[in-house]
């Protein structure tokens, strides 16, 4: 009977999969089975190893009791089942006996998780994470199956005591109070009914795995080894030379790849995307954990659609307009999900589709479009005073064909007066490091805010008329203090021809000080500094450790934000943000100012020309004591060159 009990649940259970994998199969083919040995290494890091979850930690704990105390518990069952049904020495002696004590530890830490798990959603539940009946009814199961196995136990050593007993170590606790309360002919009855009853609910988790939340305990594992290994934020080139195509980017779930369906089944709906979105952050209707819901609904809704009809449209449908406008790419939200879902991608290929098939997009990004369409730069800077800019800063330049770097300061630090106090002190700083370097008059913007905003085509114009010429001057290694600019011109030129290689001004600055070339007087000040990590440096190019480097350098002592490095907070201009309209009553700014002036601390530093825009814009709406907000060139100007930037 058991065995057949457990032929259906396996049935149910394979065939609810079987659904599963039948809707992921609607998507576009991609190849997810590359760089294999890396995938099995990602698999234990991050499954077993449960790397990124613990980076939070009270949930972090709360899954490790459960994966590992559910992990060993099947475990044990699984060995004890083979033994006795083949009649198998298998384990004998201490081992058996350290074995049934650690499944009983197993089984405590399986409930201390659900205890905690109770505690998180239902008596302190927090603003991202509230209990739902199927939660609920998924934490009763686990519960009940280990309670069961523990009262299985008992009864059984209250009826016919056990010499060995005591490695049952819950099991032996619970057979006094039994024994006590209950005749031996009611405890063997009781043990036979309760035996069945846990061997139902264990048939039941079994068959109702793939029908519920508890599927990820193979869809997380599965996600984890599909992550993604190349280049975050690299869309797809649009080939506009194509006759057949009729329309551009995408805008039905089935222009998507498979494993953009994979993600939306795969969401374990625990809030921490939402938890580090600066849109939802600050009020704004976007949401990425209930867009991935809400895509998980609108892929079950297709595989009841008739295949021959059109798909239905995502843009207005699963995802309002105002949200699709909202994002600043600034992939929070994928560093935080535990199973590595790719959000981001996804807003990029719908934007374009609304602008370049459907003309709908905010009225302020037309003006960008015009400038950079116009001036090759969103400032709307006429091109001929790019030159005329970049001379009135006074620093040596070479000739392109005798220079050390091609220094890239991009259009903000050209055309942004802000920016430019950037620009002046990277220049100051290479001169004193004795480094040669050109800077190319004729350079237009890296298109990056087109590209972010959906413009396909005008940032093909924009990136040909730079590799062109970047190619002519014969530019291979490429210093830029703009984090767009890098991304853009490292990752994204290559889809064209462009291959460079681009080093963020921070580094290359440590560079030089870890050759001897720059030398920081680091006077032991008594003053501090916080150091704001841009996104498009920290999550887009993992560089972190090279900006507080330099800044300790100067002598300053470093305190961090609570959320720095890959955890930072957006400032909330990148995905072309910058140049839109900020609607909601909480600027993404003003966030970012207040956790750095809670600090206290002097100086707040970034290394991204947007970022001193919005942060600067920030300060001057705080009413309380202000850091003095600077790059990390100028900081480190000052402790090089003290007649150089006002402190």
């Amino acid at each position: 009977m058991l065995y057949a009990l457990l032929a259906v649940a396996l049935g149910f259970c394979l065939y609810g999969f079987y659904r599963r994998w039948r809707r992921w199969r609607l998507g576009q083919p991609e190849n997810r089975r590359d760089l294999l040995w890396r995938r099995l290494k990602d698999l234990l890091v991050y499954g077993p190893g449960h790397k990124r979850i613990m980076e939070d930690k009270k949930p972090g704990v709360m899954h490790l009791c459960l994966f590992w105390g559910f992990t060993l518990l099947l475990a044990a069952t699984v060995v004890i089942a083979i033994q006795v049904q083949f009649r198998l020495p298998l384990f004998r002696g201490a081992v058996y006996l350290g074995l049934k004590a650690a499944a009983n530890i197993a089984g405590l830490l399986v409930l201390i998780g659900v205890g905690l798990a109770v505690w998180r959603r239902w008596l302190r539940p927090s603003g991202r994470l509230g209990g739902e009946p199927v939660d609920a009814a998924a934490l009763g199961l686990i519960f009940l199956i280990v309670v069961t196995g523990y009262l299985v136990q008992g009864t059984r050593m209250a009826a016919a005591p056990d010499p060995w007993g005591r490695y049952a170590l819950v099991g032996y606790a619970l057979a006094p109070p039994l024994r006590a309360l209950f005749s031996p002919a009611s405890l063997l009855a009781g043990h036979r009914v309760i035996w069945w009853l846990h061997a139902f609910l264990s048939m039941v988790f079994i068959a109702w795995l793939p029908y519920g939340k508890l599927g990820h305990v193979f869809t997380a594992p599965a996600a984890q080894f599909l992550q993604r290994h190349e280049a975050a934020g690299v869309p797809e080139m649009i080939d506009f030379t194509d006759e057949n195509a009729e329309s551009f980017g995408k805008n039905s779930m089935t222009d998507f790849s498979w494993k953009a369906f994979f993600d939306a089944d795969a969401c374990l709906r625990c809030g921490r995307c939402e938890g580090g979105c600066p849109a939802y952050l600050s009020g704004k209707g976007l949401n990425p954990q209930r867009i991935m819901r809400d895509l998980r609904s609108h892929i079950m809704d297709l595989e009841r659609l008739d295949p021959t009809a059109p798909p239905p449209e995502l843009i207005g449908g699963v995802i309002r307009e105002d949200d699709l406008w909202a994002c600043t790419t600034c992939r929070s939200c994928e560093r935080q999900c535990p199973v590595f879902a790719e959000h981001v991608d996804k807003f990029i290929d719908l934007r374009r589709y609304s602008v370049l098939t459907t003309g709908s997009f905010p009225a302020e990004a037309q003006l960008v479009f015009r400038n950079l369409e116009n001036n090759g730069n969103p400032w709307g800077m006429g091109r001929e005073t790019r030159g005329a800019q970049l001379a009135a800063l006074n620093f040596t330049v070479s000739a392109a064909g005798d220079c050390e770097i091609l220094y890239w300061p991009g259009c903000a630090g050209v055309f942004d007066k802000r920016a430019r106090r950037t620009t002046e002190a990277v220049g100051r700083l290479l001169d004193a490091a004795g480094v040669s370097f050109a800077v190319w008059s004729g350079a237009g913007c890296c298109g990056d805010p087109a590209r972010r905003l959906g413009n396909e085509y005008l940032f093909q114009e924009l990136a040909a008329e730079n590799i062109a010429g970047l190619n002519e001057n014969g530019a291979r290694r490429i210093v830029t203090q703009c984090p767009h600019c890098l991304h853009v011109l490292q990752e994204e030129y290559p889809q064209f021809g462009g291959h460079y290689e681009v080093v963020h001004h921070s580094v290359y600055l440590e560079e030089l000080r870890r050759a001897g070339r720059l030398r920081p007087l680091a006077p032991a000040t008594g003053k501090n500094v916080t150091y704001h990590d841009p996104c498009y440096l920290c999550r887009y190019r993992g560089v972190g450790a090279e900006p507080r480097a330099l800044l300790r350098a100067t002598g300053l002592s470093m305190r961090e934000m609570p959320r720095h490095w890959e955890r930072s907070l957006c400032c909330g201009a990148g995905g072309g943000r910058m140049w839109l309209e900020e609607k909601a009553e909480e600027r993404v700014n003003r966030l970012r100012v207040e956790e750095a002036a809670a600090l206290g601390t002097d100086y707040l530093a970034t290394a991204c020309p947007f970022c001193l825009t919005m942060l600067g814009d920030g300060l001057a709406a705080l009413a309380t004591e202000k850091p003095i907000l600077l790059d990390i060139a100028e900081l480190l100007l000052l402790q090089t060159d003290n007649s150089g930037i006002q402190s």
